[in-house]
């Protein structure tokens, strides 16, 4: 963590999370929030990690 104010760490979360979004979330057709926690863990193991 960067100190306090600092944007830079900000920057990765948002990067990840339009990520997620774009590739993930917009594309399935979720419909309820169980099918959100076991699908999003494969994505960010699989997809984001690799």
């Amino acid at each position: 963590m960067s100190s306090r104010g600092n944007p830079n760490d900000n920057a990765k979360a948002e990067s990840i999370m339009k990520t997620l979004k774009v590739e993930t979330v917009y594309l399935a057709a979720y419909e309820t929030f169980k099918d959100v926690t076991a699908d999003l863990p494969l994505f960010i193991d699989d997809v984001y990690n690799s």
